[in-house]
This record gives structure tokens, sequence and C-alpha cells, in this order.
């Protein structure tokens, strides 16, 4: 979902007018701010992140309406010590993209997507790892039910931040599945994503350059293997535009060949 809505604004980004033309743009914002309101409650916490809601045989085993599910549907989330730089890093780069496009008409807004990207790059960074393997089926908290209140941007007071209520918290030693659904094998793609977007949102130096190595450490830790092969398919020819439109070396290239290798970062 985050790597879709990166893409989604992205391409309204650098199409603006041809939505402008053909009368979308007010509902490829709405669309944008659907997802980013969910990615936004999701991060309930400076350094937790919902990373999956339900398990794979309850969900797929229930050919209804979602309002009609009344089994059980763990919230499972990642944080200090239970990493998902693949899940942070994707969404920190989907809210950074979606902060620009909400930068000229809602400025207010843009700032509190802008904001939680920072935060989700920060918990994405300080404890790397990919959610699927990090998350263990066994033992961790379950939160059987939950509910969030709105986030507030302005954090004065400690009830004031939106902290999940858990009601009835325990630990389980059923075996749940965790991560199976859409399981990642390395998660440097999300990060270079997720810093490369945050130096396009912010124009801080210092995302660019984490976009660089992290894209250096994708390179040289796949090493005489197919990219394609070992990460999704498009994410490497993604990451390596977006680094290539960001730095000065590529708006040289671009004046010159729409071809050109990939960047000696």
């Amino acid at each position: 979902m985050a790597w879709t809505f990166t893409h989604l604004a992205w391409g309204y980004l650098d199409f603006r007018k041809g939505y402008d033309a053909a009368g979308q743009a007010a509902q490829m914002r709405a669309t944008l701010k659907w997802a980013a309101d969910y990615f936004m409650k999701c991060h309930f916490d400076e350094l937790s992140y919902v990373a999956q809601v339900g398990t794979e045989s309850a969900d797929h085993g229930f050919w209804g309406r979602p309002e009609d599910m009344k089994m059980a549907r763990p919230a499972i989330a990642i944080g200090p010590g239970k990493p998902g730089s693949d899940l942070a890093g994707q969404t920190a780069a989907a809210l950074a993209a979606i902060a620009m496009a909400f930068e000229a008409v809602d400025p207010e807004y843009a700032m509190r997507c802008e904001a939680h990207a920072r935060e989700l790059y920060t918990l994405a960074t300080r404890w790397e790892g990919k959610f699927s393997k990090s998350l263990s089926v066994r033992s961790f908290l379950n939160f059987e039910f939950w509910e969030g209140r709105e986030r507030k941007e302005k954090k004065k007071k400690e009830d004031e931040i939106c902290i999940p209520l858990l009601l009835k918290e325990k630990k389980t030693e059923k075996k749940l599945q965790v991560g199976n659904m859409y399981p990642s094998n390395t998660h440097l793609d999300d990060l270079t994503m997720a810093a490369g977007w945050l130096a396009r949102r912010t124009g801080e130096p210092a995302y660019l350059a984490d976009a660089a190595n992290y894209w250096k450490r994708m390179r040289s830790e796949e090493a005489g293997v197919s990219l394609t092969k070992v990460l999704k398919p498009i994410s490497p020819p993604t990451c390596f535009i977006l680094l290539l439109r960001r730095s000065s070396r590529g708006r040289r290239r671009r004046k010159k060949t729409h071809f050109f290798p990939l960047p000696q970062i």
C-alpha cells in the first residue's frame, strides 16, 4: 500500500498539468489523503507502527465485507527491538511524497505528513531489519482490541500523544501468521526510497547522502545476483531514477541523453 501511494503521489507531482487538464487533481489529492490518514493512524506512537492487522488464514477464510468481520483481528506493531525498516521506510517515503502533493493547497496537512515521515524514517534506520523476520510468530503482545485517538502534533502533554488503549493486553503463545503475506527480501530499497523522498521534500543534504549510502549497500550486498531476482522487480530502477533526479550529476546527464547506466554514487 505504501509503495503504491508513493508512486501515485510521484505521478501527481511530475504530471500535475495533466491532472489539472483532466479535472482530476482534487480527486487524486483526496485519494492520497485517504491513504495518508491511514498511515498516520497506524503510526500511533513515535517509535511504533502497526505492521499487520489480522491473520492470513482468518482473513482469507472469510468471504464477506470487512464491516462484517467479527473474529479477533490482532494488531501487531513494529518498534524498538522489533524492527521493520522495509515497512517504516516505504511508509516514510509515501508520506514525504504526499506532503509535497499538499504543500500548495494545505501546508498544515503537508507538515503533518512530513513530521510522521521523519519519525518513521528514524524508526526504520535506528533499528534495521525486515518486519517479516523480526516479528516472531510466538509470544508477542496481542492487541485484542485497541483504539487510537487523533495524534496531537504539538506534544505538550503526555496524554495528548496518540497511544493505543490496550483494553485486553496479554501474552499469547498461540502461533499466528505474522509477515507471511508481504515478506521482503531486503529493506535497503525501502530505506533508499525513504531517504530519497525526504531529500526531495526537505532539501536536506543529509537525507540525500543517506539515500546514496543505502543504494551502495543494496548493490554491494547483492553483488553477483540479479537485483530483479532478489528485490521487488521495480525497486532498483525506481530508486535509481529518484537518486539520479536528486543528484547534480544526474541533472547534467539528463541534458545529454535519456539512456544511462546505473549511477556510481
